[in-house]
């Protein structure tokens, strides 16, 4: 059994497990394995683009996901799914703040909806602080000490 520390924590909210493995599989450049979360007829909306289908994610993800960072800054659960706040960052892009809201069923992404957040400048001090003050009250309740 996993201890509760080798979870990722992002604002007491447990990544669902679909949404863990495309996070993961994009930091590590694995297309295959992103792919592979997703069914075959999902849809993903990109900005205002649809991408329809498990061979069109694949040839959107080989240009639009790998080769960025990304990290979970916080999120909720939805009732079929999670939204979640990620930063993502590339080589000479800088960072950016990207809203995803993700349906899953039986343990793959039907349907993803990617908006990038505006007034990144703004909104990344924003984001900092309000992390800032989750690791603060972490450290207050003795999430960091094991408990």
């Amino acid at each position: 059994m996993k201890d509760q520390q080798d979870e990722p924590d992002y604002g007491n909210f447990i990544i669902p497990p679909a949404v863990q493995v495309y996070m993961e599989s994009a930091n590590r450049g694995d297309l295959r394995e992103l792919t592979a979360c997703f069914s075959d007829s999902a849809v993903i909306l990109d900005m205002n683009r649809e991408i329809i289908g498990k061979s069109a994610i694949k040839a959107w993800a080989g240009l639009k996901v790998i080769g960025y960072r990304y990290e979970a800054l916080f999120g909720f659960p939805l009732p079929h799914g999670a939204r979640v706040l990620m930063s993502a960052e590339a080589p000479g892009t800088g960072r950016f703040h990207v809203w995803y809201t993700f349906r899953i069923r039986e343990n793959q992404i039907i349907f993803a909806d990617l908006q990038t957040m505006q007034d990144q400048g703004h909104l990344s001090k924003f984001i900092q602080n309000v992390w800032n003050n989750l690791q603060e009250v972490r450290e207050q309740q003795g999430y960091d000490k094991g408990n």
